[in-house]
């Protein structure tokens, strides 16, 4: 049984479906209760709190997985990669700071990540507008609606998206500030010159 199996749900409800499932539940299942069984309610609890997150929700669609993830370890282990790769473009590791590369690609993630919010949020705004204003006269299910508030509940989920994608540039941001880098203080080209001069002694 999966997890919207257990609370009765499909996996297209929103939140406030699965909210109701879970509190219809948990009057029949908690300890507390009469008729309460405590690993049926363990197992409403964890469902109801993969499917309420939409970050585990999402990862939970994805993979099929409920299992916490060690974020902290994950987001090393991808800086870990953006500094080696940050190392191996750079002209001269003596006199380039890797980890500055990588704290303004951090930077510029942000950025992007803020400009495609307000595009977002716009036509969030513009179609929320045309769906207050359309008019519908025919019968049946007004189907231009139906797409507009699809079309809302999209951009929506990539806000959500950009939402989680901002927390995680934040948290790297953060443990970058754990690391430092030493470079030489002679010049490019007195380090360069110091370089040939050596190789040619």
């Amino acid at each position: 049984m999966n997890l919207y199996q257990t609370l009765g749900v499909n996996p297209t409800d929103n939140a406030d479906v699965i909210k109701a499932a879970y509190r219809r539940l948990a009057q029949i299942y908690h300890p507390d209760k009469a008729t309460g069984d405590k690993e049926a309610f363990q197992q409403i609890q964890e469902a109801h709190d993969v499917l309420m997150d939409p970050a585990r929700r999402a990862r939970y669609d994805a993979t099929g997985s409920a299992a916490r993830r060690d974020e902290r370890q994950e987001l090393v282990a991808e800086l870990a990669k953006m500094i080696i790769t940050a190392v191996a473009q750079c002209a001269n590791p003596d006199t380039v700071d890797p980890i500055d590369q990588v704290r303004g690609q951090i930077g510029l993630a942000k950025q992007q990540l803020q400009a495609n919010r307000r595009t977002a949020e716009r036509a969030i705004e513009r179609t929320r507008t045309a769906l207050k204003r359309l008019q519908f006269k025919g019968q049946g299910e007004n189907l231009v609606a139906l797409m507009l508030q699809s079309t809302i509940k999209n951009h929506e989920g990539q806000l959500a998206g950009m939402d989680e994608a901002e927390k995680r540039a934040d948290a790297m941001a953060a443990l970058l500030e754990d690391y430092g880098y030493t470079v030489d203080p002679r010049t490019p080209f007195e380090w360069t010159r110091s370089s040939w001069e050596t190789r040619t002694a």
